[in-house]
């Protein structure tokens, strides 16, 4: 029962909150604040600190970061002196206060100790499998430039706080409040709790707990923006998120830290990093390995890195990985000593939770027996209700850290195709207007339907096609290519298939 109680506490003060919402006006004539509309970007060229400050009074992302932090903010001045604020703002300061002393401080102590060199690295920091987990990345690296996150939850949109009203703005913040119990009990995220707290209307994906715990770590928000990662690896901004884009979409958030004038930058896509998707979106891939030399962090993975179904990350981290940080659901054990690391360990580790019992690795108990490092006074992870914590802390040289990966395409991915008609309306295959033809397919693009014929390799092989077409009556016959079932040019097809 005893590790439940934080639990209960935080389910009490959510009720408590929408409690005294429902006593109040559903809306009110002076918070009529314009809204941050998703895609539309203020941008700070400016690294220094000084002149950002100047117009970040107006800034609507760090105004909204310090409102879901509990910090006082100029725009929500007004809604943050209702009593239903003042409530969320004491359970979100209680619960920061419990999470500070139980683990931030250990962990910077820890660090300290014994990764000093770790922590003053400057590297990008690599953390697949994250959620919204931008709390313990910068706890354990805080002084990376960029952060690559990596989950399979949506961005989500930014919330319009001041048209919400009283009742939707309290129930949105007690949405919040809830969705952190886990993380602040144990560390992290689970997919199934994500899955059901960001199915709400305004609490509907990370951005919103990015944005808290980038301002509850003492940052201050810049600039928002979407970003996609092309077919080639090259990652573009874009102005609005495009949930029915192939390419996995995401978005980037600058922000400096209150003591210093650096501008830091995090990315969050959301994408499934098994092999097969990424054999049908290499471009990820390649965008991945274009980040070179790396630190990665990996904690309550769900022990995928076990899995050969996910081999091409797992050999991504470990040839480009400086140092790899990771509890025992991360890279197994035996394959990190035998891929060049120097492997320290920490903590103690005698099970694994029960769904994942295959998982447990007897040759990590048995050298942490032996020859651990040390000992963790934090707590962090999947064993972390056992009052259990193990933490292995893998470094390469820099001699030996490849940089970059490269990937090649399956050519046989881009198909070409003869197009030999267009309509309006559908025609069935056995009309008389296609007798004489090989077998037609069809794709449905600028409101027509189009028709072609052949599945070949390369546009040489189309030229016999054009003439059966043509011989047929089809005298406008054209090659047309398609990459992943969408229409591409023949220019790009090319391109795709050079590389």
């Amino acid at each position: 029962m005893k590790k439940h109680k934080h639990l209960k506490i935080i389910f009490i003060v959510s009720l408590l909150l929408v409690h005294q919402a429902g006593c109040m006006p559903d809306t009110e004539q002076d918070e009529k604040h314009p809204e941050y509309k998703n895609g539309i970007s203020v941008k700070f060229r400016s690294a220094k600190k000084g002149s950002l400050e100047k117009s970040l009074g107006k800034n609507t992302y760090n105004q909204i970061g310090l409102f879901l932090a509990g910090k006082k903010s100029e725009k929500y001045k007004k809604i943050q002196r209702k009593k239903y604020y003042k409530t969320y703002t004491q359970a979100i300061n209680d619960s920061w206060n419990q999470i500070t002393a139980k683990n931030l401080e250990e962990i910077n102590k820890w660090n300290n100790l014994y990764f000093s060199s770790g922590i003053k690295d400057s590297s990008t920091l690599f953390y697949p499998f994250s959620g919204p987990d931008f709390l313990y990345a910068d706890a354990f690296f805080p002084n990376a430039d960029s952060y690559f996150l990596v989950g399979l939850e949506n961005p989500g949109k930014l919330p319009n706080i001041a048209k919400m009203g009283n009742k939707k703005r309290a129930a949105y913040l007690h949405k919040l409040l809830h969705s952190l119990r886990y993380i602040n009990e144990a560390g992290y995220f689970t997919t199934k709790q994500m899955m059901t707290d960001f199915a709400d209307s305004n609490l509907n994906g990370i951005i919103h707990l990015l944005l808290f715990y980038i301002s509850k770590t003492g940052h201050t928000l810049t600039e928002i923006s979407s970003v996609v990662v092309d077919d080639y690896g090259k990652i573009k901004e874009k102005k609005n998120f495009q949930v029915e884009d192939k390419n996995p979409n995401g978005i980037k958030i600058s922000f400096f830290k209150e003591s210093s004038e650096e501008i830091k930058t995090l990315y969050y896509f959301p994408f499934d990093l098994s092999d097969e998707n990424l054999k049908d979106n290499i471009g990820f891939l390649m965008f991945l390995s274009s980040l070179g030399q790396k630190n990665t962090f990996l904690k309550s993975a769900s022990y995928i890195l076990h899995d050969d179904d996910f081999r091409l990350v797992r050999e991504l981290i470990l040839k480009q990985s400086k140092y790899i940080l990771q509890d025992d659901s991360g890279i197994p054990y035996s394959i990190l000593k035998n891929s060049g690391y120097n492997v320290e360990l920490f903590g103690n580790y005698s099970r694994t939770i029960k769904i994942f019992a295959k998982n447990f690795q007897p040759d990590l108990q048995k050298d942490l027996l032996k020859k651990a490092s040390g000992q963790l006074y934090f707590k962090l992870g999947y064993n972390s209700w056992e009052n259990e914590m193990v933490l292995l802390l893998a470094k390469k040289s820099n001699e030996t850290v490849n940089q970059p990966v490269t990937y090649k395409r399956n050519k046989e991915t881009v198909i070409y195709k003869v197009q030999f008609k267009s309509s309006w309306k559908k025609i069935p295959v056995n009309s008389k207007i296609l007798k004489g033809m090989p077998p037609v397919d069809y794709y449905f693009r600028d409101g027509l339907y189009k028709y072609t014929i052949g599945n070949c390799s390369n546009q040489k092989e189309c030229e016999k096609l054009i003439k059966i077409a043509v011989n047929n009556g089809f005298t406008d016959a054209f090659t047309v290519a398609f990459y992943q079932k969408n229409r591409i040019s023949l220019e790009e097809a090319e391109k795709l298939r050079d590389l």
